[in-house]
Parts: C-alpha cells; sequence; structure tokens
C-alpha cells in the first residue's frame, strides 16, 4: 500500500500520493484518521493553526518522495526521527490547547448539543488510537 509501487501511481492510481501516510494497515485506518483529523482541524482551524496541518502534510508528502524516488533507508530514518522529535512536541501542545479549549467550551456551553459536540471531539481521536 502506500506509494511504494510507482507503476500504481503512475496509473490511475494518483490518490496514493495523499493518503501513504495514513493507509498502512487496512481500509478501516484511513477512516479512523481522517475522521481524527476533521475534528482536530475544525478545533484547530478555530484556533487559527492550519499550519501545523499544513506543514504536516508537505513533510508526509516530502518523505514519500525520499522513499519512493531514492529508498535511502538511513536518510529516510533519520528524517523520521526529527519528524517524530517535530511531532511529539507538536502533539503535546496541540492536547494541552485542546484540553484548555475543551474546558471553557464546557463550561461556556448552554445547550446539550454544544456539550455533545464536545464529547465527540473527545470520542473521535480516542477510538483512533485505540484502534490504530
Amino acid at each position: 500500500m502506500g506509494v511504494l509501487d510507482w507503476r500504481q501511481v503512475v496509473g490511475d492510481q494518483g490518490w496514493r500520493l495523499i493518503t501513504w501516510k495514513w493507509l498502512h494497515g487496512r481500509v478501516f485506518h484511513i477512516l479512523a484518521y481522517m475522521l481524527c483529523l476533521l475534528a482536530i482541524g475544525m478545533l484547530l482551524n478555530s484556533i487559527g493553526s492550519s499550519f501545523l496541518a499544513t506543514a504536516f502534510l508537505a513533510l508526509a508528502l516530502l518523505a514519500a518522495f525520499f522513499l519512493a524516488a531514492f529508498r535511502l533507508a538511513v536518510l529516510f530514518l533519520a528524517f523520521l526521527v526529527a519528524l517524530l522529535r517535530a511531532l511529539i512536541i507538536a502533539l503535546f501542545y496541540t492536547f494541552s490547547c485542546l484540553k484548555t479549549i475543551l474546558a471553557v467550551m464546557w463550561d461556556n456551553s448552554s445547550s446539550v448539543t454544544d456539550q455533545s459536540l464536545i464529547l465527540s471531539m473527545m470520542f473521535l481521536p480516542s477510538v483512533s488510537l485505540g484502534f490504530g
């Protein structure tokens, strides 16, 4: 799966250039990751941090280029370690922001609909992490 076979990408499967990062197990993985990205993306969009999502996608495409074109395992591994360090820092920052925003939203929510939206924002990433 992914972009490992260039003939499939050059053929009628150009979607592999974008989905290789999430589709590594079964099709359920991409669905769970997309739901998680949707939930977190709506939250990040409301606080103005779309730069993080753009940088993540750009780094994923750059990693796909190095993996598929050059197959340089050592360089790719070093790149993944650097990316992992950056993503761990971003993940801690995102979850601390998410915790603060959800606490403020829960305190300021007046209807059941608002509270159910907040609960769904907490539930979708939990399901994705559980199955991922």
